[in-house]
């Protein structure tokens, strides 16, 4: 990233903070891009809100999306037609964010049917459930070590998150119970994971907690045991966010530090193949680091401005093909994680480096 990108890494690391997780690699970032027609206009940026309330302007108390207890998962949303934002317009002015807690650097946000939402609260070293009426309990303390991204592997019934120093693979049920670790291979910096129907696992590695980088890259962890690395990068690429296409025949991975989105086509038995581009900085507003994905297969981008200086942030929305639906601007706020959820999973659930925002869209997404 640029250079006071390694200034506030320094900061950081003097307030006696673990080094930064997220898109704070030491690189040498590209100035952002300009912003695609829509992503940025006269209309105020959404601004987080305290309180909870319907995030669509026509929506009414326990419509779609505006219950985050998990209680009962219900009937699921299965359908999305058109724009994600619906009249929200491109801008995403429309929309109103809610706060549903705040923390010290979130990330990882993922939804559970019959448990709710649960993140990492990174430099607090634990991870933390979301409560129906607002607030967070802690469901796990870590310890010494960062947990970052995580995953629910429905095969197992287990929490899986990436855990950074040291390396693992943690396995938490959603009653807080633990389970052995699973290994990570030659990756020493897990960032984010997915999981298959099939309970294989998908890890990025972008090494921001290591003073190695040659192992950044991509890892999968089969099923039946072991880790393979998908592609690995040196010091040249940081592998950060990931994801899976609904039909699991793509994985999505974002690249914070050169501001790219790449696809690798999954064959049937889940074995990757060589990644694509999809997404520049010609396409995107600021840096990506965590998505999203909803029942069509759209694209849901965590992108924080590299200037630290200028603390805000977006979720860009992209058609699988690459074309842009337009835009949720956070004021005030870099995102690091998003995720689906609620009884219809049509309520976006985003982590910045201080909150856990939320916004009912007009799709279902996965959870």
């Amino acid at each position: 990233m640029m250079e006071d990108v390694k200034l506030r890494l320094a900061w950081l690391c003097l307030l006696a903070l673990p080094p930064v997780v997220y898109a704070c690699s030491s690189d040498g970032d590209p100035a952002p891009a300009e912003l695609d027609a829509g992503a940025e206009s006269s209309t105020p940026p959404v601004t987080p809100t305290e309180g909870g309330g319907p995030s669509r302007p026509d929506a009414e108390p326990g419509d779609a999306g505006s219950d985050a207890t998990g209680a009962d998962a219900g009937d699921a949303g299965a359908t999305c037609v058109g724009n994600p934002l619906g009249d929200a317009g491109p801008d995403g002015g429309g929309l109103v964010l809610r706060t549903l807690a705040t923390g010290e650097f979130l990330d990882g946000p993922r939804w559970v049917d019959g448990a709710g939402l649960v993140y990492a609260e990174v430099f607090q070293k634990r991870l933390r459930r979301l409560l129906p009426d607002g607030g967070a309990v802690t469901l796990r303390d870590v310890g010494g070590a960062l947990p970052i991204g995580t995953a629910y592997d429905r095969k197992a019934g287990v929490l899986v998150t990436a855990q950074s120093t040291p390396a693992a693979l943690l396995r938490t049920r959603t009653d807080g119970g633990t389970l052995a670790s699973l290994p990570t291979g030659a990756a020493d910096s897990p960032n984010d994971v997915v999981a298959t129907a099939a309970g294989q696992l998908f890890f990025t590695d972008p090494a921001y907690q290591n003073a190695n980088p040659a192992l950044t890259g991509v890892y999968r962890s089969p099923a039946d045991g072991g880790v393979v690395a998908v592609q690995t990068f040196g010091n040249v690429e940081r592998a950060n966010g990931i994801a899976l296409s609904p039909d699991e025949r793509s994985l999505y991975v974002s690249f914070t530090n050169t501001r790219r989105v790449a696809r690798y086509p999954l064959s049937a038995a889940g074995v990757p193949g060589a990644g694509v581009t999809i997404l520049t900085g010609v396409e995107l507003a600021q840096a990506p680091d965590g998505i999203a994905v909803d029942v069509a297969g759209n694209l849901y981008l965590a992108e924080a401005d590299p200037d630290t200086g200028t603390n805000r942030g977006v979720v860009e929305v992209f058609r699988p093909t690459g074309v842009k639906w337009g835009a949720i601007p956070i004021a005030g706020a870099r995102p690091t994680g998003v995720a689906f959820g609620g009884p219809r999973h049509e309520t976006l659930f985003i982590t910045t480096e201080t909150s856990l925002l939320s916004v009912d869209l007009a799709c279902a997404g996965l959870p």
